[in-house]
């Protein structure tokens, strides 16, 4: 499993000048900006999977209510995937302009704050990843 993360944080991360761009780029309308926030989202969502598996797996309960107590580990990647895939189609459908706001940018940044939160209150109680 642990080579599984890294390997899709390599492919998040790694700058590869048209493969990277178009990955993410389904709609015609993003930008450079949308495609980093959605690989930082992607690869902090990453990290909280590894995290949640690690936590259960060590016999800890789990704080998502969707997921329950004590989800199994067949539970937990079915979750995180369809979330993870969902968070990109959400980002894809979202307009650039609205009222002189970006509904885009302002779901991506949110749910990277999310993100952030959970990635850090886990490794505050002790769950680590090993590389």
């Amino acid at each position: 499993m642990r080579k599984i993360i890294v390997l899709l944080i390599i492919l998040i991360l790694i700058p590869v000048k048209v493969s990277a761009f178009e990955l993410f780029k389904i709609n015609s309308n993003w930008s450079k900006k949308d495609i980093c926030l959605q690989a930082t989202y992607s690869a902090l969502h990453i990290f909280d999977w590894a995290q949640t598996k690690r936590l259960v797996k060590d016999g800890r309960e789990e704080l998502n209510p969707i997921l329950g107590k004590k989800p199994s580990q067949n539970k937990i990647d079915a979750y995180m995937g369809i979330t993870l895939a969902g968070h990109l189609f959400i980002s894809n459908i979202l307009p650039t302009k609205w009222r002189g706001i970006n509904p885009r940018r302002i779901w991506q940044y949110f749910s990277i704050g999310i993100e952030s939160t959970v990635v850090a209150h886990n490794y505050s109680i002790g769950v680590r990843l090993k590389f």
